[in-house]
This record gives structure tokens, sequence and C-alpha cells, in this order.
């Protein structure tokens, strides 16, 4: 069979899954297994048509949830749909291990100004054990990162706009390559608290709420100058603009062409809501649950994360293996504060 009339099967048996419930469910059908054929449909439709060209990271980002029977192969086949693939570093190469495959696209990339790209991926419990700047592309789960997080204000951003100094270094007789970079410390980390994990439904979140108003409770005056209210409502959501919902299933459904992707905006009156004690209809307990659904979506993107202040009077959230006295540093482009 023809692989477009394979593609066409796959969206008609979905689309029919779906048929006869007289309007769009919340939660579609899907078929089970069919994520991986659906992602690569639509990227080869999106290429076909010259929609949209995805660079190599991106395409990572979009088969994270693929499988391939050799760890490499999750890499090598995806090149032929790269728009960025074409140096010689990214050709196949079944004679190298998987640490030197890596290790030698992560320096193209770096040599290209990609270097925030990979950073903004990788971390502790996101990178190879070989190598903490190195997202871990291979591996059978979702990549998580606040640089794509959909903020009221635009996506994260801490830094000026020009690439960062940076070069890799062979460390002598390892075979490990060392990120040397350039930064600015900005602030000093001067207490952390674990939180309390969520329910995995988002019904269960009232001691996630509790230790978020109790360690709030210190903030008199912000630096920023906003309110105490209005730290309590956006540090737990990191400022989403709307409702991140990111199961498994949503990942999946997010290559599904007939799930409507335009998700609304926080009510005006979230604050009440969530915080409030006013009695909720159903309606606004789906919102309530929602929120803290994406509170927890947020706080899965930073690796275990714990609550901090700085020396600046600032609040937030860091990753669960910061430690008092550690400093925040700016790195010279966008997209993310990384610490030192």
């Amino acid at each position: 069979m023809d692989w477009d009339e394979f593609f066409k099967a796959i969206q008609l048996c979905e689309r029919g899954l779906n048929s006869g419930y007289g309007h769009q469910l919340e939660d579609p059908l899907i078929l089970q297994h069919a994520s991986p054929a659906y992602a690569l449909g639509m990227a080869r439709k999106s290429l076909k048509e010259g929609r949209n060209k995805f660079g190599f990271l991106r395409l990572l980002d979009m088969f994270a949830h693929c499988q391939a029977t050799k760890l490499v192969d999750k890499l090598f086949a995806l090149l032929g749909l790269g728009s960025d693939c074409n140096q010689q570093e990214f050709n196949p190469d079944y004679d190298s291990t998987i640490q030197q495959v890596v290790q030698r696209y992560a320096a193209c990339f770096v040599r290209r100004g990609n270097i925030m790209d990979l950073l903004c991926r990788a971390g502790m419990n996101k990178s190879y054990g070989f190598c903490s700047w190195i997202p871990e592309w291979t591996r059978h789960n979702f990549p998580q990162t606040i640089s794509t997080w959909d903020a009221s204000k635009g996506s994260f951003y801490a830094g000026r706009r020009e690439h960062p100094t940076a070069q890799v270094r062979e460390t002598s007789g390892s075979g490990l390559s060392v990120l040397q970079i350039s930064g600015l410390s900005v602030d000093k980390i001067t207490s952390v608290a674990t939180i309390r994990e969520i329910s995995k439904d988002g019904t269960d979140y009232s001691g996630t709420a509790a230790d978020f108003c109790n360690l709030i409770e210190f903030i008199h005056s912000y630096p920023s100058g906003e309110s105490k209210n209005s730290i309590l409502l956006k540090l737990p959501i990191g400022d989403a603009r709307k409702a991140h919902l990111e199961s498994t299933a949503d990942r999946l459904r997010a290559y599904r062409d007939f799930v409507n992707q335009e998700t609304r905006e926080w009510p005006s009156d979230l604050q009440e809501l969530v915080w409030g004690d006013k009695k909720r209809s159903p309606e606004e307990d789906k919102v309530v649950k929602h929120y803290w659904q994406t509170a927890q979506a947020f706080m899965n993107r930073i690796s275990k994360a714990v609550f901090c202040r700085t020396e600046r009077g600032y609040a937030g959230l860091v990753p669960g293996g910061s430690q008092k006295g550690r400093r925040n540093m700016r790195i010279w482009r966008r997209q993310g504060a990384f610490r030192s």
C-alpha cells in the first residue's frame, strides 16, 4: 500500500471513531498506537506542501514518543525530513556508538549558534548520563522545557538576542565533550522548599495549594511591584495564558487534525475561582481542575521542581537539585534562565 493511502486510511478510521456524536467531543477518541504514523504523516504533508520546514530539533520534539529498534535510528530516521541536516556530521553512521553520534550532533548545533536550543531541553534527569548539556533525544518520553511554555507575556526570555559565546572542548582521553559558555550571575538562592504533587487527574490539589500559600506568605513587597495575590495566582502555573494539559493522551492528540487546537484563555475571575471561597458551578470546578493540572505540567518541565526564594527578593520554581547559595545565571541569548 502506498504511504499516502495508508495515512488517509488512518485519518478516516479516527474520524469514524468520533462521528455520530452530534458535536465535537471534549476528549476525542484516538486509535491506539497510531500516533507515530500520524506524526510522520503530518510532517510529510507539511513538507510536501511547503507550509512548514521542520528543523531537526523540532522533529525530535515531535517524535519524542516514538521508538526505534536501534537508538541511533530514532535520530537517523528523521534526517530526510529535517530542513537543516545537510552537514556531513549528520550522515548516518552505524560504526559509532550512540555517545559518539549525539556528541557529534550536539557539537554541530553549538557551532551553528543553537546552544540555547540544546540547553533549554537538557538538564537534570533530561540529559544523557555521560553529558549533562545534551538532551536525551533517544529516550521514550516527551522532552520538557519551559522555553515553549505559553505564558501570558510570551515565551520565557532571559538575556540578549546575540548568540552566546560557547565552545565544545574534548577532555583528554575520556572521549567526553565539555561545553564552555559565558554568562552573568544575576541572583542567589537563599532557601528552597519542596511542594507536594497534584494527583494525576487534578482533583486532589489541597496539599499543593496549602504549600504555595504558606511559602508565598512571606511576600509583603515584591521587586517587580506585583501583589502577593498576583504572585500566588501566576507562580504555580508559570503565568500560563491558558490551560496546559500535558497527559500522554494530550500529546498524542496534538497530531490529530480534527481536534480543535484553540484552547480558551483563563476567565477574568480566575483568582477568585482558584483562591476564593465562593461556591463553584461544575463548569467552574473544571476551570480550577485545569488550573492545577497546568501547575503540575509546569512543575514537570522543571525536573522535580522545588520552590525557592532569592537574595533579591524573588520567589520561583527551580530544578530539584538546586541548593541554598546556588547562583542563577543569565546566558547571552534567549529563552530560559539557567543556574550554575
